[in-house]
Parts: structure tokens; sequence; C-alpha cells
């Protein structure tokens, strides 16, 4: 394998939290037989990783052109709030944190706009209102028809409540469209063609998706396809969906992943 080959990998992957460097992506191809080497060669060069400039210009673009928003609350319609979608050790929180700085939110002054789910029964919320629930992605939709009941309690109003995301997948805005009220908004829609063993997806022809999903079986065999079977290839900076195919982040005594969710640490 040419160092040129190597180098067009680190690049690609740089945006990632933990880059891995040439000796990394080395020793993940070492974990393929030497004749399927090429599809795994393949896989790295669909894998899309994107960056956090992204996500804050898609959360950035979304507020600018929300109907009804300014920063001035003066010329708002209705009162405006923001959520982090999920528990404090979720993804919801962090990307609170972009939010706040794509659109220039970070002042104090700005504090009282953004809540916990188990603020909003205190707000007295009527229809003329808004509430942004942020997120980074919605895999297979079940956290989102999760918490609904939850939060449509707890809205208790006709309040607008938006699911702001960096993507969505087919089968969770599917999901997410019939069984809540949540109105999607997001910087990605991943279709059919972004899950891999999906016949719209020509990346690899189905012999090739078999093997590809052998080693990911051997990565994770609970979930060989990324959890909800989404087969995704779409990593965002902060941490490597769970959705995605498990030989890209798992990282257990049976598979190192070239992007794993969680830094490793030495013992």
């Amino acid at each position: 394998m040419a160092q040129d080959q190597l180098s067009e990998w680190v690049h690609r992957f740089r945006f990632y939290r933990n880059p891995p460097d040439r000796g990394r992506i080395q020793a993940w191809l070492d974990q393929f037989e030497q004749q399927h080497r090429g599809l795994a060669e393949r896989l790295l060069d669909i894998i899309q990783v994107v960056s956090d400039q992204d996500v804050l210009v898609g959360y950035r673009d979304f507020l600018r052109n929300a109907d009804g928003w300014d920063i001035n609350e003066a010329h708002r319609r209705g009162r405006w709030y923001f959520v982090g979608f999920g528990g404090s050790g979720e993804s919801g929180p962090h990307m609170v944190r972009l939010f706040r700085e794509a659109n220039v939110l970070n002042a104090t002054k700005f504090d009282s706009l953004f809540v916990h789910l188990r603020d909003l029964p205190s707000l007295g919320l009527t229809a003329e209102d808004t509430v942004i629930f942020i997120d980074d992605i919605a895999g297979s939709g079940d956290q989102a028809c999760r918490l609904w009941p939850t939060i449509q309690e707890l809205i208790a109003s006709e309040a607008k409540a938006v699911l702001l995301l960096t993507a969505v997948t087919y089968r969770s805005e599917a999901r997410i469209s019939s069984k809540t009220e949540l109105v999607i908004a997001c910087r990605d829609n991943l279709g059919t063609e972004c899950d891999l063993f999906h016949d719209d997806c020509t990346a690899f022809d189905r012999d090739e998706k078999s093997v590809i999903e052998g080693y990911c079986k051997k990565a994770d065999k609970s979930n060989p396809r990324g959890y909800g079977n989404c087969g995704l290839f779409y990593v965002l900076a902060h941490k490597t969906p769970n959705n995605c195919l498990p030989i890209i982040h798992a990282h257990n005594k049976n598979w190192g992943g070239i992007l794993p969710r969680y830094t490793p640490l030495p013992d």
C-alpha cells in the first residue's frame, strides 16, 4: 500500500476527536484477511467524518432561518427555549454547547433560554411558544419515540416542538414522524444509500457486503449492522454513532475500531 494512500486516510479522518495516524490505520487494516484487504480499504474511502465546524454551520443556518426567532427578544414571536436531548451522559449537552457557539448565545444574558426537560412544566408554555430539542443524530428513532410521551406531558400545551439534528436516517425520520409530533430539522438526510446493507448502497455488491458483515459480527455480534440495523458509515467529529458499522467504532478484545466511540486509555 502506497504511503500517499495512508496520508489520504489520515487527512480524511483529521476532524475526529482522536484521529488515527498511519500506524493505527495500518493496524486496523491488518485485522482483515489478505484477500479482504481491498474491501477494507474501500470502506475507509467512503467513511464520512462531519467536523464540528460543519455542525456549527448547520446549527447557525437553522436558527438564522427559523420563523419567529430573533436574537432580540422584543422581536421574537412567542417565547423560545432550547433543551439538550437525552440524559447528561448523552450527546445532547455537548450539542447545546456547539449550538450556543454557532448562534453567539454564549453570554450569560442568554442562559434563561437554555433549560432542562424538568423545567418545562414551570414555563407555562402556550401555542405561541417554541421548544427546540438539540441532538446530533437520530439513527433508529428509538430515543425520540421513547421520550415523546414524557415531552408531551411536560410541555402540556400546543407549543411547537422541534428536534434539531445534524443528521437523520430514513428509518428514524419515518418513525419519529409517525409516532411523535416533533418537527425534524437537520443538516443531513441519510437516505437508503447511506445504509451499507441496503440495495440502494452500491459501494459494494451483495457478496462483498456479506464479507463485511462477517467482520462486523466479530466486532459486535449483538449489533453487526450497527444499532437499529442502520449500517451507517457516517461519523461525527465528537463521537461515532453506535448506528455505524461496528468495525468502524467497536473497541474490545475481538476488534479495534478505526474511529472508536470512546478514547482508549492506557492501563
